[in-house]
């Protein structure tokens, strides 16, 4: 279950910027009561424009991120479950993914600066394949309310307080039966973002979460099509330490692309470093009392047609290629690939600062063990 949970939470309120624009163009600006104030559009126009807002309000890396350490602990809690010397399938992933995120953002009052309130939901379906021998099938669901303020218009940081859940049906096809695990996990936590735009062709967006969960697993063996005996049960605190930061470029298109298309690179790194609990399992063996990591370095490049500031409907395409490196798993001893390439394609519907995109991006391990499809719908409200 590679980033079978890409989890977004995607705003995409650089939209704001559109409404911006058309209100200066057609008529005298409000307050924030009926909509946001010049000194709001100005920090979402320089932040959305410089791909600031994209990266610090999208879950998209953290949740790639989780979905490939929470596969990863399925396959080590499989794998070790089993009888010593019983022959192990062969492990690999083939997974798509559809990815719903809903965010809203409004300008709140502020006493020097702008201050903004956030809310987004995000649920995310996953398919594992049933042409593997341990397929992962479940659920991602978030829930974030966010403060942000921007002391001038090149800076913003925040502070989130989020819930997510994740439920992981883990179907065996390699038992004639069809034998079954599952995992889920629950669990708060706080989120502190920041963002700066250096005035130039790079800017930055960083965060850092800890979040307090509980992960529970259950394996059941079926030796026949009417009995279901239990391998195993564990409960244990899942406890995390997120951290993300990303440096995003933007230049002119070469050639004739120059006036209305945009290059923006981007090179970023992530760490997560998960705190188990320890407990005795059902079996009476000890589990857990360890730190678990992981660790990606990720570098990319995306051309993608740039906002105007035009309260008509725009229609934006974007396309973009990249590779993605683990530079820690500690979690692969079952399966292992640690280098992807990474393709994507997608169009986004912005109109007087609403804003609704459609991406494909498939995800290829260079080893051949894992690869990904996810279609994702994120719709962006602004009041």
């Amino acid at each position: 279950m590679r980033a079978i949970f890409k989890h977004t939470g995607v705003a995409i309120t650089a939209a704001l910027f559109t409404h911006a624009a058309a209100a200066q163009e057609g008529g005298p600006q409000h307050g924030p009561q009926h909509g946001p104030s010049p000194q709001a559009l100005a920090t979402l126009g320089t932040l959305g424009g410089s791909g600031v807002l994209e990266y610090l309000m999208s879950d998209a890396t953290k949740g790639l991120q989780l979905s490939r350490i929470g596969a990863s602990r399925n396959n080590v809690n499989f794998g070790d479950s089993q009888a010593p010397g019983k022959a192990l399938p062969e492990f690999r992933d083939r997974d798509r993914a559809l990815v719903m995120p809903l965010s809203v953002m409004k300008e709140i009052p502020s006493t020097s600066g702008v201050n903004f309130l956030r809310f987004a939901l995000s649920y995310t379906r996953g398919d594992g394949g049933s042409d593997v021998p341990l397929e992962n099938d479940g659920y991602v669901a978030s829930a974030s309310l966010q403060f942000l303020h921007a002391p001038d218009p090149s800076t913003i940081y925040g502070v989130a307080l989020i819930y997510d859940k994740t439920d992981i049906d883990n179907l065996i096809n390699s038992d004639a039966f069809g034998s079954r695990g599952e995992t889920s996990r629950a669990g708060w936590g706080v989120q502190l973002s920041y963002g700066k735009d250096f005035q130039g062709p790079w800017a930055m967006s960083s965060k850092v979460e800890y979040q307090m969960g509980k992960t529970d697993f259950r394996l059941d063996y079926r030796p026949s099509p009417v009995t279901l005996i239990n391998i195993d049960t564990l409960n244990q605190s899942d406890d995390r330490l997120y951290m993300e930061s990303f440096l995003i470029g933007t230049y002119a298109a070469p050639g004739a692309l120059r006036e209305d298309w945009a290059l923006h690179p981007v090179i970023g790194a992530t760490f997560q470093r998960n705190y188990i609990g320890e407990v005795t399992n059902s079996l009476g063996v000890p589990s857990g009392g360890e730190t678990d990591d992981y660790g990606m370095v990720t570098a990319k490049v995306t051309l993608s047609k740039s906002m105007k500031p035009s309260p008509a409907l725009q229609v934006l395409p974007s396309f973009g290629i990249g590779l993605e490196h683990e530079y820690t798993n500690d979690l692969d001893s079952y399966l292992s690939d640690r280098t992807y390439g990474v393709a994507s394609i997608g169009v986004t519907f912005s109109k007087m600062g609403q804003q609704f995109n459609v991406a494909y991006t498939h995800y290829e391990g260079l080893d051949g063990n894992r690869s990904q499809n996810v279609l994702t719908a994120v719709l962006g409200l602004t009041f």
